[in-house]
């Protein structure tokens, strides 16, 4: 009834519906998977980035070609990275961080790290498109 088009083991449909949260709540958990992945691997800082920059924040790109995302599910891919950047665990409750996300999320000239955050990649993937 539905096409279903696959990228990289991550399948979307063709007609979302109205909760754009639930359609792509399956590339959130494939992108939590990974990074629960990585975690398991002692993993350097640089070795980190790089997994951050090529893998994890491109597998969204896909829908984010075509659909505006809620702010809400960006915002919740952008926390588990910045958990594995900073190697953030669940038992603990408070974390001390040298440096803000939004920082490291700026280009390499200006100090940053060149990690895209969600929104900002999706909104200009959208207006790409138009």
């Amino acid at each position: 009834m539905f096409e279903v088009f696959t990228v990289r083991a991550i399948t979307l449909s063709l007609f979302i519906g109205r909760s754009k949260k639930k359609a792509f709540d399956d590339v959130k958990t494939k992108v939590l998977s990974m990074v629960v992945r990585w975690k398991m691997k002692a993993l350097s800082q640089a070795g980190k980035s790089v997994l951050i920059r090529a893998v994890a924040t491109a597998m969204p790109f896909y829908g984010m070609f075509t659909f505006l995302l809620p702010k809400g599910w960006c915002k919740e891919i952008d926390r588990i990275l910045k958990d594995f950047w900073w190697g953030f665990s669940s038992v603990k409750k408070r974390y001390f961080t040298p440096k803000a996300w939004d920082s490291i999320c700026q280009p390499k000239e200006m100090g940053g790290l060149e990690f895209r955050q969600m929104y900002e990649a999706n909104v200009a993937l959208i207006a790409k498109l138009g």
